[in-house]
This record gives C-alpha cells, sequence and structure tokens, in this order.
C-alpha cells in the first residue's frame, strides 16, 4: 500500500495501521522533523515570530514511526505550500493554495508509484493526480474524505457568518468553490472506496450523490501516548466547573455557541479557556474574551497540561469531520459535551461520558454545563467512563477497523499463516 498524506493528520495514524498490518509500501507526506535540534528550532522560530504554524509543525512527529525506507518526504514542496497558506489573505487564495498543493502533492506521491504497489491510500483533495494514473496502472484506490465536500461546508460558514456579522476574519465568499468541489467529485468517481470518520461525515458525501455501499465510517483512534494520567486534584476540585475548547477555525467550530451558553450560565459558575488558532477579527475575540481566555494556538507539548486543568470539554461545531480533540479530551479522562455535526454520535455514550448536542443551541449546552457544575459526583463518574470509553478507539484497534472497512483482513492474515 501507497499512503499519501498532506499534513500531520491523526498523529500519522493511517501509515501506522497499514505498518502494523504489514501492508504499508511507501508513506508519502510533505514535511516530517525528525531531529530533536531541528524540532527545537523550528518551535523557537515559531514563537519568536509569533508563527502558530511553525509551532505546529515543530510538533509534526511519530510516537512510533514507519522504518526510514518506507517514508518518502518532500520538504521543499511543504515549505512553500505552508509559506503560501500563511499569506492567504482571503478564502478564495486559501482555496487556491488547497488546490495547488494538493495537485502538486498528488504528482509527486504518483512518481513513487512501483511494481510492487498493490493498492492506493489518499486524503481529500490531494489524490486525483495520483489516482488518476494508479487506476491506469489498474491498482485499486481508496479515498480518505477527511473533509465535508466543500460546497456543503462553505454554505454552512457562510451561515455562521450571517449569524455572527463581523467574526470572519477574511471574506467568506469564495469564487473557486466550484473548482475545488469538482475536483472533490472526480476523487470520489476514481475512488473504488470512501472512508470517513464519523456519521455525520457520511452523511454530507451521500449528498453528492454517493452510493451507500462505496462508503465506510471508521471513527478514529488514538496513539496510546496521548492517553494521559490527571493529577489526584485536577477533577472537580475547585468552585467553579472548568472549560475547555479545543479548535482553530472558530466559526465552523462553534465557539460563538458555547460563548452565548457561558453568558447564560455567569462567570461565577464556569471558568473557560479557548485554545486554537480561532481566525476571527479582532472584534470577535474582544466579544469572546468577555467570557472566555483566548490561548491561541498551544503546542501539542502543552495540551496535556491543559486536560489536566479542565473538568469537561465542549465542542460545538457546526461543521466538523471527526474533532479528534474529543478523543484526546476522553483518553485524558474528559467528559465532551459535543455537537451532532462532528464525531460525537459514534463516540459519545449520552449522559455516560458525555452529551451530544444539537447545532447553535446553547441553551442546551449551557444546561449541560449547569448539570455538571451542579453534580459533581456525576462530573467524576463520566470522567471515569470518558477514559474508558477512549480505549476502544486506541490506534490499533482503528487500524483493525480501516483494514475491515477496505477489506484487507484476508490478505493481513494469509501474509501472518504464509497463505
Amino acid at each position: 500500500m501507497l499512503v499519501a498524506q498532506l499534513g500531520a493528520r491523526r498523529h500519522y495514524a493511517v501509515p501506522l495501521a497499514f505498518q502494523e498490518h504489514g501492508l504499508l509500501e511507501r508513506f508519502c507526506t510533505d514535511l516530517l522533523i525528525k531531529s530533536n535540534r531541528m524540532r527545537g528550532l523550528v518551535r523557537s522560530a515559531g514563537s519568536t515570530f509569533g508563527n502558530g504554524g511553525l509551532r505546529r509543525l515543530a510538533d509534526r512527529q511519530f510516537a512510533q514511526s514507519p522504518s526510514a525506507e518506507l517514508t518518502r518526504t518532500f520538504p521543499l514542496f511543504g515549505m512553500r505550500y505552508k509559506w503560501r497558506g500563511q499569506r492567504a489573505a482571503s478564502a478564495q487564495a486559501r482555496t487556491a493554495n488547497w488546490m495547488w498543493g494538493g495537485r502538486r502533492f498528488a504528482q509527486l506521491c504518483a512518481e513513487q508509484l512501483s511494481a510492487q504497489t498493490t493498492g492506493v491510500y489518499a486524503f481529500t483533495s490531494a489524490a486525483r493526480e495520483l489516482f488518476s494514473v494508479a487506476k491506469a496502472r489498474g491498482i485499486p484506490c481508496w479515498l480518505d474524505h477527511a473533509t465535508a465536500p466543500r460546497a456543503f461546508e462553505v454554505g454552512l460558514i457562510q451561515e455562521e457568518a450571517e449569524r455572527f456579522p463581523g467574526w470572519s476574519v477574511r471574506p467568506v465568499e469564495d469564487t473557486l468553490t466550484d473548482a475545488y468541489l469538482a475536483r472533490q467529485r472526480e476523487e470520489l468517481q476514481l475512488s473504488d472506496k470512501v472512508i470517513c470518520g464519523c456519521s455525520f461525515a457520511k452523511r454530507a458525501i451521500q449528498a453528492e450523490g454517493v452510493s451507500d455501499d462505496k462508503i465506510a465510517v471508521v471513527p478514529l483512534g488514538i496513539a496510546d501516548h496521548l492517553y494521559t494520567e490527571r493529577s489526584a486534584e485536577a477533577a472537580s476540585k475547585h468552585s467553579e466547573l472548568r472549560v475547555l475548547y479545543v479548535g482553530g477555525d472558530g466559526l465552523r467550530k462553534g465557539i460563538g455557541y458555547l460563548a452565548q451558553a457561558v453568558e447564560m450560565l455567569g462567570s461565577s459558575k464556569v471558568e473557560v479557556k479557548a485554545a486554537g488558532e480561532l481566525e476571527l477579527s479582532e472584534h470577535a475575540c474582544a466579544e469572546l474574551s468577555r467570557s472566555m481566555q483566548l490561548l491561541g494556538t498551544v503546542p501539542r507539548s502543552q495540551m496535556a497540561a491543559l486536560f489536566d486543568w479542565a473538568d469537561v470539554l465542549v465542542l460545538p461545531s457546526v461543521c466538523d469531520t471527526f474533532g479528534f480533540v474529543l478523543l484526546e479530551a476522553m483518553a485524558a479522562g474528559l467528559p465532551v459535551i459535543a455537537s451532532e455535526n462532528c464525531a460525537g454520535p459514534d463516540l459519545v455514550r449520552e449522559g455516560r461520558d458525555g452529551f451530544v448536542v444539537p447545532i447553535r443551541n446553547p441553551q442546551i449546552i449551557a444546561d449541560r454545563l449547569e448539570q455538571l457544575a451542579t453534580d459533581r459526583s456525576y462530573l467524576r463518574f463520566m470522567s471515569e467512563q470518558a477514559r474508558d470509553r477512549a480505549k476502544e478507539f486506541c490506534v490499533s484497534r482503528y487500524g483493525d477497523r480501516l483494514m475491515q472497512a477496505l477489506g484487507l483482513n484476508v490478505i493481513h492474515r494469509g501474509k501472518e499463516s504464509g497463505v
């Protein structure tokens, strides 16, 4: 299997899954910093120049890595792609960079196909050229639809911009939406199977006319090193309920509804911290700062301390094709309040390790937070249940589910048994 992955998705769980099952021939990615010295230099530069992208880049690493001879990186392309993305001043400019980057990356990966390649696994918008070459050679192609179809996503974001006027940091209008969607549709047509992380993403893909039997939902998995122990003083030892929000693109991830919920409750009941590059205007950040502390981009190395601080994670996304932080929080022993438009319904056992709430409904978020703030024994119970639930979504089980969805279990068992 050749795995083509632009960016540091899911802590590299996909190539690790194929490696674990003995099926990884080549892993292609843009940038992967393996030297601790280089990682430190990049992180330091990010802090010096206030560049969140560089700080995140420094966190790109494997807890366990595929063999060096199986990994192929394209650093010059990767740095140019990141530089162009940082300079994008409009939604259209950002989409143009995504399209350029996806096309160029797919072309680079196509050059890595060999006579031994018997399958290709790639991600949305960075697969078309690779799939075209692979299909011409009779090689099966599997598409990981890591985002909702572009028109679906843009429609929801435009609605959010109308609900929160003046919040968007860049114009929402994007004249390249149709071109980007056309690219995604070609990838869907070329793929033999479409993998998505949650049932919400599946519904969005079905809206594009993709048949049910071509789509498989495979909830993501979390690497063992991301399970963190909370300190004995962490859970419910303080008067106010400590609420954590983690995510970029604040409009899409519904941070405004969390702010409204907090205002309904009052600051005496909850304390809120928000981590992530929100991509919101100064006006929006000023509004949010009335009800929460905005931390900006937080390096992955510091996230464990935030999980340790918090009592509950809230992710009220309007459009989020998984929300990996849900698993990270649950693995740290945090119950979660998640919207129905992310992986909430696929992960959360309602009332046991969290709550699933409708989108755009701050009142229900406020009600759930007040319930946890009032009943600390229930909060402790949910914390224990969240950690247990996260164990069902470890990276090894994710790999098993992925192989099953792709129909590769028989191949793996055959290799093990010498068949």
